[in-house]
């Protein structure tokens, strides 16, 4: 027989797989309260649900105060509930609550994975915060994870919202399995730079050396934009 807290909670899970607005997920979540589902596992099923959400232009905007207020409640949290807190703050352009947070997260000794430092990384790249992007860096390095692709993109932008465009050609240069946002990261870097030490010189030769399989809208426009015959020699290989 099914205890009634055990219907509750496949009721609750059910509910929340068929959540579409936030006032919904409010809803829910007095549910949950009322019949005492406040687990770890069932808030962190709330804030995933409350992260599935964004970003979505259609709905007024989320308060990141409601997501911290989740989080906050509870108990113990994992990487994964870390995760989903810091997701939901990059997509709400919180860059200095998602920094303290990851802050929070290394002085509980909780362990960062792939997915955490690209969020982290997010925020330093738009608070252009060079010295704190540097020390992302060598925590990614210390756990292993800066071969990862998804690691050495975000790095590659942080570095380059700073212009520190030979740490980020280095990482490209060193990266094991470059992609086209590998590319179109590098190639967005040069071209925000300017023409100063020969960027879009070097944008060029990047572009023009791009895999085929891998050319992109990107990567185009930022060349088209600055020089629109720049990359017509590309364009006429591409079209034959």
């Amino acid at each position: 027989m099914v205890s009634p807290s055990c219907e509750y909670k496949h009721a609750i899970f059910r509910l929340l797989k068929q959540c579409k607005t936030l006032k919904h997920l409010l809803s829910i979540h007095g549910q949950a309260t009322i019949h005492g589902l406040t687990s770890s596992s069932a808030i962190t099923n709330l804030l995933f649900t409350f992260t599935s959400l964004l970003p979505n232009p259609s709905l007024p905007p989320p308060s990141i105060h409601y997501a911290l207020s989740l989080f906050h409640s509870i108990p113990s949290p994992s990487t994964f509930a870390f995760n989903l807190l810091l997701r939901s703050l990059t997509l709400l352009s919180s860059p200095l609550h998602s920094l303290l947070l990851f802050l929070r997260m290394r002085r509980l000794s909780i362990p960062p994975d792939s997915h955490t430092f690209p969020f982290a990384l997010t925020a330093c790249a738009r608070l252009a915060a060079l010295p704190l992007g540097r020390a992302l860096h060598l925590q990614a390095l210390k756990f292993g994870f800066v071969t990862d692709v998804f690691v050495v993109n975000t790095l590659i932008t942080m570095y380059s919202s700073s212009n520190s465009m030979p740490d980020a050609r280095r990482l490209f240069d060193e990266s094991p399995r470059p992609d086209v946002v590998t590319y179109n990261s590098m190639i967005h870097g040069y071209v925000k730079a300017g023409d100063k030490d020969g960027n879009l010189v070097l944008a060029q030769k990047l572009f023009d050396e791009m895999p085929l399989g891998m050319l992109s809208l990107g990567a185009r426009f930022w060349l088209d934009t600055l020089s629109p015959a720049g990359s017509v020699k590309r364009s006429s290989c591409l079209i034959e």
